[in-house]
């Protein structure tokens, strides 16, 4: 299947956009709005970015800071980080936090794809007081270490503590976690205040979930729509891997490279300095996370068509499989197996 930059119409044939930038080049091209600050001024998928705050991995955290708006929103806030971190938060809240900030798994790899687990392999220093620098086996000072977790549970407690209405909700921790490994604790902090305030929509992270449910609901109108048949079976697992997928932004599904690119075309649609403040940017970056969605729903259709003629040879290999735990466990498996093994070109190209 070829892939293309818009949904066919009813006169032409359906195909899948396997490009986040042209997904959303296509969507949002207004007057006085053009397409060429899209790309990335950055190679993304030759990336040399190695180690957690390292200097290209800060330099693609400020290119992101700048376009979420997290610096304007900084100024005009009534308090500022250092305040909100220092008050305090409801006892629910802060439970489930510490509980989160201890399932992130970068201290053991096999609980993390290995490009996240390397790139955080620094960053799992403990510290008495989350602030010291560690020091190396050597006994120099290790600038790149740094305290993951205390910070994470900062920034999210100092979250809760800006939008108490809202609270938090389970999904923050990896999304806070990877801006963690690109900006300071406090850039972190309002770039993530950015993202969910601004960018992604509203009440996505609400105890309601009314956003992600809304955009749930929304790509399966498209898969329905792109693709003539799909098996009820992929389409029911497709719906259960959502909230894993959509809520952290693909982490920690992802490989490293390919998360970078994916979050750095959500970065350049939906914040990019050049785009109306309000007229575009609240939602438009999910235009990056659907058309990699449909890449999978893609890649899925083509893995089980190609084995099996029917639904009733897939039920057959399920129920015969050793390692069939539910219902639906042989098109987790197909699904899951695609989505750790995206390419950045494939999330790009």
């Amino acid at each position: 299947m070829n892939g293309s930059s818009t949904l066919a119409t009813d006169t032409e044939e359906k195909r899948v956009p396997r490009s986040p930038y042209a997904v959303c080049n296509k969507s949002l091209k207004t007057p006085g709005v053009g397409s060429a600050w899209l790309p990335s001024r950055f190679d993304m998928r030759f990336l040399a970015l190695e180690k957690a705050r390292d200097d290209v991995a800060l330099e693609l955290g400020q290119r992101w800071y700048q376009y979420s708006g997290a610096a304007q929103k900084k100024d005009v806030a009534r308090h500022t980080y250092e305040e909100y971190s220092s008050f305090s938060v409801a006892k629910k809240e802060a439970n489930q936090i510490e509980k989160d900030v201890l399932r992130l798994g970068l201290v053991s790899y096999g609980k993390t794809p290995k490009g996240l687990y390397e790139f955080f392999e620094r960053a799992v220093i403990y510290s008495p007081d989350g602030k010291s620098k560690a020091s190396s086996p050597s006994g120099k000072e290790d600038r790149l270490a740094f305290d993951v977790h205390t910070e994470l549970r900062r920034v999210l407690r100092a979250f809760v503590a800006r939008n108490p209405s809202l609270g938090y909700t389970q999904g923050m921790n990896y999304v806070v976690c990877m801006l963690l490994g690109l900006m300071n604790e406090e850039d972190a902090f309002w770039t993530f205040c950015c993202l969910v305030e601004e960018l992604r929509p509203k009440n996505y992270y609400d105890h309601s979930l009314s956003g992600f449910l809304c955009d749930r609901s929304l790509i399966r109108d498209v898969v329905l729509d792109v693709f003539e048949t799909v098996p009820k079976k992929l389409l029911l697992e497709l719906e259960r891997l959502y909230a894993s997928l959509l809520l952290p932004m693909f982490y920690p599904k992802l490989t490293l490279k390919s998360l970078l690119v994916l979050w750095d075309a959500y970065f350049a649609v939906a914040g990019h300095p050049k785009s109306k403040p309000h007229a575009l940017r609240k939602g438009a970056g999910e235009a990056a996370l659907f058309a990699i969605l449909l890449y999978i729903v893609e890649k899925g259709l083509d893995a089980v068509n190609a084995t099996y003629e029917t639904e009733e040879e897939m039920d057959a290999c399920r129920i015969a499989s050793p390692t069939n735990k539910g219902e639906h466990q042989f098109e987790g498996e197909v699904l899951m197996a695609i989505v750790q093994e995206l390419t950045p070109e494939e999330a790009l190209v």
